[in-house]
């Protein structure tokens, strides 16, 4: 299972948040994190058997601004 993060365009709201993480949950997808502070989005675990369903949802969708894979960082 692979975590993607999600971010909205600025111009939408909590609630625009919501109904897309609802849907993504409705989907299959395993909401991890909400985040409301530093930018406008959302974590979530997406099964492999339901990627194609939930990133085609996702991408088709006007208000997501970026769909990026969750990975680590470090400083060297």
């Amino acid at each position: 299972m692979e975590t993607y993060i999600v971010t909205l365009k600025d111009e939408y709201s909590s609630q625009d948040l919501q109904e897309i993480a609802n849907a993504v949950e409705q989907k299959g997808g395993n909401l991890t994190q909400v985040y409301s502070h530093s930018i406008n989005g959302f974590s979530v675990q997406i099964p492999s058997d339901k990627k194609t369903e939930i990133m085609y949802f996702l991408v088709s969708d006007m208000r997501v601004a970026n769909i990026e894979a969750d990975q680590t960082m470090s400083l060297s």
